[in-house]
């Protein structure tokens, strides 16, 4: 079912994000306002939604989800990013990580029991999201603690975002062990004790409040290219000119089926907008062996009063009719 952008409160959020998934609908700010205005109703169908099997959909809502959570801060969805975490704990995007951080407390239990399935080499940036989680516990210090033989470097930094002055030892330990050609190494342990030392957390960048519209467009059109042949053929049918152009675009060189030929010649034929027609003209160059195809585009080339642009649509429509005189010497003219 294709949604009409224009109406989305007239759809349930279920509705909405069903759509989405299926490249139905584009992912703008009227998406967004269909989702976020009605909280209440959309919490409900976005954890629903996240729990779903989403393997086979067209268009991949997780950074959507990661970000819709975010902006709600809704402890309800932490498990939907835990699990997202767990697809590929080695490459976490810095959108979910900040997800994660920014759930604070809420998120301590889940991301402890994560970290305790992975394996230490695959576990770094499950221990980066809990030394910056921004909760002391004897739990996360142990398990950086634990990291200092196998990532010196990392762990260093983490126990220094972390900010527990008991570390100190722990770093002072290993940083007597390192030899002369380690200096580079020493240096970063050292920075490490100092900023646990002195109280300073490491710089960290300018923390921006989460602007989730500035990730997306007032308005964008349908992600018409992940769409089947017989959905594209369905929105030559849509209200909007613009998808039906761009329907028919998408139909450009290819071979047609007798259905998809018909509801194309009568676009081109009767369609109020001359970019509809201009681009439902171009899709019919293929076609033009069908006696009824090649008479509609002759007339119509006849027609002195055809916009430029309706024009020049049909006459890359009859290409392969270049051979014509009239044809030639519409190109000509053009």
């Amino acid at each position: 079912m294709f949604l009409d952008p224009q109406k989305l409160n007239e759809y349930s959020p279920a509705e909405v994000l069903d759509a989405a998934s299926r490249g139905h609908l584009g992912l703008d700010h009227r998406f967004l306002h269909a989702l976020l205005d009605r909280k209440d109703e959309a919490l409900p169908a976005a954890i629903e939604f996240s729990r779903r099997d989403r393997s086979e959909d067209a268009v991949d809502l997780a950074p959507e989800l990661i970000a819709i959570f975010r902006y709600w801060k809704a402890p309800e969805g932490i498990p939907f990013l835990i699990e997202y975490i767990k697809e590929d704990p080695e490459n976490i995007p810095d959108e979910a990580i900040e997800a994660v951080v920014e759930s604070g407390p809420a998120a301590l239990e889940p991301l402890l029991d994560l970290y305790g399935q992975l394996d230490e080499s695959e576990s770094g940036e499950v221990a980066f999201i809990l030394a910056n989680l921004g909760v002391k516990d004897e739990r996360i210090l142990n398990i950086l603690l634990d990291r200092v033989e196998f990532d010196l470097s990392d762990t260093a930094l983490l126990l220094s975002m972390y900010g527990d002055v008991s570390a100190r030892q722990a770093l002072e330990e290993a940083a007597a062990d390192l030899g002369p050609g380690d200096a580079e190494l020493k240096e970063e342990v050292a920075e490490a004790i100092e900023a646990l030392s002195s109280g300073t957390p490491p710089d960290k960048p300018d923390h921006e409040p989460f602007d989730i519209w500035a990730l997306y467009p007032d308005a964008v059109d349908l992600p018409i290219d992940l769409l089947d042949e017989d959905e594209r053929s369905e929105l030559l049918d849509h209200p909007l000119p613009s998808v039906r152009a761009a329907a028919a675009n998408s139909f450009f060189n290819q071979e047609l089926t007798p259905e998809e030929r018909k509801k194309l010649l009568k676009l081109a034929q009767s369609d109020p907008e001359t970019n509809v027609r201009a681009r439902a003209w171009e899709a019919l160059m293929n076609a033009t062996a069908e006696t009824e195809v090649v008479e509609a585009m002759l007339s119509a080339l006849r027609d002195g009063s055809l916009p430029n642009e309706e024009r020049a649509g049909l006459i890359v429509g009859l290409a392969p009719e270049a051979d014509r005189n009239e044809v030639r010497q519409a190109i000509a003219a053009l």
